[in-house]
């Protein structure tokens, strides 16, 4: 295992995919900081408590590279013949697996390393640190380091029960867009107002405004079923976590450990029967 993991790091060190990742990761964090410093110059917003959500805006997309780089990663390793050539001199097929998984991590890692560095270096001079944001920072991000480890488990298990690296790096795609884009719609749904102002004319012509209780607004085990889906989705947490507005960040880690450790499992299972040509 430990001659795995060596080798995959100094295949990691020099795989451009990574780098090409982190620089994604690192100009992304750049926008964020731009847009948000443009809105609190040109349009008066207060920006003064918004650094830590900064921080966590990368959580949002970065599912997207995470999946791009470990499919390109890992099905090299299918595509250059090495999996044969680890099987051949010895190498376990489970050590192989977590080889794999781990350089994958480290490799999401340093992405997200990488935007909280440009968010730290633009951001603090512009918006300001306050001791007062340590702890949500500091909490927000070791649940989304889980998330990291969670969504990496799900498509190294992908990427290793497949060997067409093509369809693979389709597939993960076109998952990871359609659950950022459901999450997207449960947080719109769970964010809708209860109640909501409505301009209605009188008899003599004056407006009247009056308040109306909005009928989509969700209660109930509606609500309860939208909010679990949203902190259990590993692509719609990123937006509770980028909100910064969990009752309960401790929950959103154990989910993240439960959809890891289940995808590990049925990876492990799956590569140790599978039939590498």
């Amino acid at each position: 295992m430990r001659k795995l993991l060596h080798a995959d790091f100094a295949r990691l060190w020099k795989d451009k995919a990574l780098w090409l990742a982190v620089a994604v990761a690192a100009l992304f964090g750049v926008i964020i900081c731009l847009s948000q410093y443009n809105a609190m110059v040109n349009y008066d917003v207060d920006m003064s408590e918004e650094l830590p959500r900064l921080y966590m805006n990368s959580y949002l997309m970065l599912c997207i590279a995470l999946a791009a780089f470990t499919n390109l990663f890992l099905g090299t390793e299918y595509s250059d013949g090495t999996i044969r050539n680890k099987l051949v001199t010895g190498c376990s097929r489970s050590s192989i697996y977590l080889s794999g998984y781990i350089t994958c991590v480290v490799g999401g890692l340093l992405m997200q390393a990488a935007f909280m560095l440009v968010v730290t270096v633009m951001g603090v001079p512009m918006f300001g640190f306050k001791t007062e944001f340590l702890r949500p920072v500091g909490t927000y991000t070791l649940v989304g380091v889980l998330l990291i480890c969670c969504e990496i488990a799900i498509y190294t298990m992908v990427s290793m029960l497949c060997q067409n690296k093509a369809a693979v790096a389709v597939l993960c795609q076109v998952v990871t867009f359609a659950l950022i884009m459901y999450g997207s719609w449960l947080m719109s749904a769970l964010s809708a107002p209860e109640f909501y102002d409505v301009a209605t004319k009188a008899a003599d012509g004056s407006i009247i405004m009056e308040t109306v209780r909005n009928e989509s607004y969700l209660t109930g085990h509606k609500r309860q079923i939208y909010e679990f889906l949203t902190d259990f989705i590993p692509m719609a947490q990123g937006y509770t976590i980028a909100g910064l507005d969990s009752a309960h960040p401790a929950l959103l880690g154990l989910y993240s450990v439960i959809i890891g450790g289940l995808s590990t499992a049925a990876g492990l299972l799956g590569f140790r029967k599978k039939d590498l040509k």
